[in-house]
């Protein structure tokens, strides 16, 4: 739950914190406005997600030419993905870098993409949220955005699709029957509380930042958590048992406050724009990469890797089917439609 008692104070030093507007002197003594854009994420400044922003941040001010700084800050300095949420609706930071899963606390839409097993692969997100030329468009990206305009929220980009694998302190989870009375990390997702409950196990809902102790200490037995986290949380160091369970897909969105984003000239608008472009038109390739990769590390970490056949899937596939049904009117079946539709997986 936020802590709102940390947010007042944060609100009554506003000035000091996000400084959204500032004010310097050109060379011909001249003034001129200059903007500061606090960006804040809850993953490390080693993640590929990152990456991703240190990118951002590189062209925004290049191409701004000093009107526009960038700060990031990285490993929940600034709150866990919830807070940091709430902090940008409430302008006390001006943008967050979170996952769709907490997102849809308060952007209704992006709940379609806690359903079990509605992406095929990473790259769905190119489908759903970009049009043909690369920028951020389509009837998906429309309907979320005015979502997002409700909330005092403005949607930047989204990331290629990541998958929660299962990682566990003592088991190999294989099947459903292996969750049994096992007590699984979650995010603040009901939906992603309900998947692990279908399973069996019992959901326990807390920040990532907190599940390295969680784990060492035996509070939770495994988490659904990507690989790529997995590494630069280090939390392969308490659990080292890993399967492609692989029951949620999501994407990394970056979301600005409406009204700073409002505030800007034009002109930094579209740098603004034209550096999440160029940004996720590199993100395909990275992502798969670092994936790629975070495999191989993990095994030579000492983690043991499994890979669920066909039919294993399918068993994980059928113990989560009735979320997708129960769903249906709290979604929406037409929105749940439009999304299947587009990454080709209608099944109406």
């Amino acid at each position: 739950m936020m802590n709102y008692y940390k947010i007042a104070s944060a609100l009554t030093i506003t000035v000091s914190l996000s400084l959204t507007l500032l004010t310097g002197c050109e060379d011909n003594g001249t003034s001129r406005q200059t903007y500061q854009l606090r960006l804040a994420a809850a993953v490390s400044d080693s993640d590929v997600q990152a990456e991703l922003l240190k990118q951002f941040k590189k062209y925004v001010e290049k191409h701004s030419e000093g009107k526009l700084e960038v700060r990031l800050f990285f490993s929940g300095s600034l709150g866990s993905d919830t807070e940091i949420l709430q902090k940008t609706q409430m302008g006390v930071i001006q943008a967050c870098n979170i996952s769709t899963s907490n997102a849809g606390i308060a952007i209704k839409g992006f709940r379609v993409f806690d359903l079990p097993y509605i992406f095929n692969s990473p790259d769905d997100n190119q489908v759903l949220f970009y049009d043909e030329t690369g920028r951020f468009g389509g009837p998906i990206t429309q309907r979320l955005q005015e979502q997002a305009s409700d909330k005092d929220l403005h949607i930047l980009w989204v990331t290629p699709i990541i998958f929660r694998a299962a990682v566990m302190r003592k088991n190999i989870v294989k099947t459903p029957a292996d969750f049994a009375g096992v007590k699984m990390r979650t995010s603040a997702s009901s939906l992603e509380r309900a998947i692990v409950s279908s399973f069996g196990a019992n959901p326990v809902p807390m920040g990532a930042s907190e599940v390295y102790t969680a784990l060492q200490q035996g509070t939770i037995d495994g988490e659904g958590f990507p690989l790529t986290a997995l590494l630069s949380f280090k939390h392969y160091e308490a659990a080292k048992k890993i399967s492609d369970v692989n029951f949620q897909g999501f994407g990394t969105i970056v979301l600005l406050n409406n009204n700073f984003h409002k505030s800007l000239p034009t002109e930094l608008q579209k740098i603004i724009e034209d550096a999440a472009t160029t940004v996720i038109g590199q993100a395909g390739t990275l992502f798969q990469t670092a994936y790629e990769n975070a495999i191989e590390k993990l095994k030579s970490l000492g983690c043991e890797y499994y890979e669920l056949n066909p039919q294993e899937k399918d068993q994980f596939r059928a113990a989560s089917q009735n979320i997708i049904n129960a769903e249906r009117e709290n979604i929406g079946k037409d929105w749940i439609s439009l999304v299947r539709d587009r990454i080709g997986k209608s099944r109406e």
